[in-house]
This record gives structure tokens, sequence and C-alpha cells, in this order.
């Protein structure tokens, strides 16, 4: 047995993220659109899990996030969370 050896899986480590601008905090850097709407609706932010998700990428600028992406976040990342029928 190896004792210098690690196991292969990542650190549990916790991450506190945005949507609409709600703090939410997911465990682990990598997340889908589902995953994230999923954690923010278990802690009260008011989105159903049909909403467009949007990445923030910076002043003024976002970006849909598809359902097959994976999200690699990190701390502070913003995501806007709309109704699919929103014409915004």
């Amino acid at each position: 047995m190896d004792q210098g050896r690690t196991d292969t899986k990542e650190a549990a480590v916790e991450c506190k993220i945005r949507v609409n601008e709600q703090v939410v905090a997911v465990v682990g850097e990598r997340h889908s659109p589902a995953g994230v709407k999923q954690a923010a609706i278990e802690q009260d932010v008011l989105i159903k899990m049909d909403f467009v998700l949007s990445i923030v990428e910076g002043p003024g600028k976002t970006r849909i996030v598809e359902d097959e992406e994976v999200i690699v976040l990190v701390e502070d990342t913003c995501f806007i969370a709309v109704p699919d029928d929103d014409n915004s």
C-alpha cells in the first residue's frame, strides 16, 4: 500500500456564488446549470428549474449557460435566472 498517495477525487470545498443577487453555497467547483438552479432553490432563491440561467461575465455582459455545459465555479461567480418566456 502506497501511503503517500492521495485519493483522486476532488476535495469537497464550499464556494459561495450568487443567483439573482442572493448568496448560494455550493460544494465542489464543477456544476451543471441544473445543479446551480437546484442549489439556489434549496436555499430559498425564488426561481424554478425551467428558468434560463445566464452567467455574468463582466459589467453589462452575460452569457446563457446551456444545459449540457459544465460550469467551473469560483467564489462570487454570479448568475441571473429568468423564466424561459421572459423577453428582457
